[in-house]
């Protein structure tokens, strides 16, 4: 087995701004019990492990996910399951999170395994430009475009909001341009520059707000007024949002830089859910 240490602490050390906003530098390396879901750093990828917009870092969750294409028994399943673009990146980690959450999920890599029985996708982190030339080349373009164009549920992480915002203000390339926003890609710098956060998610206020505290299950039948307290953030070489469309809303911002949007059933984040242990919004894209 190859050592390895994690991506990111579970603490901040140096916090910074308003009680509900903190933000620290990652220190390296740290301990492999820090890792969220076992993160680690390893020297070549490998089969089922997502590769982060960076130079070739890789995140591993656990060794049954290095061959997991599927959740049990999901062949059977007529609707309900989430497709997880797998063409490149960190879609074992999403897949490691519904899981958890008992989520029919899986696996996208060729525009066969694109079924009737999907009724929503994750795109998930990694190098856009790459899951870009590679979403044409096995032909799921073409379906995910489909299924985002009929309203239905999508949720993209970091490269993932890039591939939906309609347009990239540091890059020609647009892909689903489904998402009302303009995106920076990289806009935090080099790898170097990846960082961990906590900030409160959700546009939600006043009365008709739904709030969600850390440890604390999303209601399924309100996920559109739903406010999540304390939410750790993690970015890995990310992008965030240089504009805001009229048709999406602000879910949340750091340093005053708009790090997640919701339009409709489109849910985009510039940050990593899927690599911390707090599962709410995967609860909450499940309510959509």
């Amino acid at each position: 087995m190859p050592t390895c240490s994690p991506v990111f602490p579970r603490t901040s050390a140096r916090p910074w701004s308003a009680s509900t906003k903190t933000r620290s530098k990652p220190s390296w390396p740290l301990a492999a019990s820090d890792a969220p879901h076992g993160a680690c750093v390893t020297p070549a990828p490998r089969r089922g492990a997502g590769i982060s917009e960076s130079t070739g870092t890789v995140m591993v969750v656990a060794v049954e996910y290095i061959s997991k294409e599927a959740s049990t028994g999901v062949e059977a399943a007529e609707h309900g399951v989430t497709g997880i673009l797998a063409v490149q990146g960190a879609f074992a980690e999403h897949a490691a999170m519904l899981d958890r959450l008992g989520a029919p999920w899986k696996l996208l890599r060729t525009a066969e395994d694109f079924d009737d029985a999907i009724d929503r996708v994750i795109l998930p982190g990694g190098e856009s430009t790459t899951q870009g030339k590679l979403l044409r080349s096995t032909g799921l373009f073409e379906p995910i475009a489909e299924h985002i164009a009929a309203g239905k549920p999508v949720f993209g992480t970091c490269a993932g909001m890039i591939l939906l915002a309609r347009k990239l203000d540091n890059d020609d390339n647009v892909y689903f341009g489904a998402l009302d926003a303009v995106v920076r890609r990289n806009a935090y710098g080099r790898q170097l520059g990846s960082f961990a956060a906590t900030a409160d998610f959700g546009s939600a206020s006043g009365e008709s707000a739904v709030v969600v505290g850390p440890g604390e299950r999303v209601p399924r039948d309100s996920p559109s007024g739903v406010v999540l307290k304390d939410f750790p953030l993690v970015f890995i070489r990310g992008p965030f949002v240089a504009e805001v469309g009229p048709a999406a809303t602000v879910e949340t911002s750091v340093d005053g830089n708009v790090v997640g949007l919701r339009q409709g059933n489109i849910l985009a984040t510039a940050f990593h859910p899927e690599l911390t242990e707090d599962t709410r919004i995967h609860e909450l894209f499940l309510g959509l």
